[in-house]
């Protein structure tokens, strides 16, 4: 986990570096395979930890953060990358009450959209 791919794409050529950081397995890895066939490099981690050291080691152009992760939320993730740099991070969530939304927006200094389904 954590190597940078560019299948689909030449070597060095790719649209974007996103960062994936999901502990679903499935998830992960799905959401890495589409992308990298859309001609994004993927980096995966499981762990909010890991995943932090990665993007601020090395800086993706986007990061998809889950909310729940098994070592530390999502919402420490974002606030401790945010102390350091301004990259772009969807969160990604199944379930999460409207205060920690709100919470993700004051931490990340954002916006949400409606889920138009719910």
């Amino acid at each position: 986990m954590g190597e940078l791919t560019r299948q689909g794409v030449e070597m060095g050529a790719y649209l974007a570096e996103l960062l994936v950081i999901e502990d679903d397995h499935v998830l992960s890895a799905q959401l890495g395979e589409l992308l990298r066939l859309q001609g994004y490099a993927v980096r995966l981690s499981p762990l909010g930890e890991s995943g932090l050291a990665m993007a601020l080691a090395s800086a993706p152009d986007l990061v998809l953060l889950d909310v729940m992760l098994p070592d530390v939320s999502g919402f420490s993730v974002l606030r401790r990358l945010r102390e350091q740099q301004q990259t772009p991070v969807i969160m990604l969530t199944a379930c999460v009450p409207r205060r920690n939304v709100s919470e993700a927006c004051v931490t990340a200094r954002m916006t949400t959209l409606p889920n138009p389904s719910t």
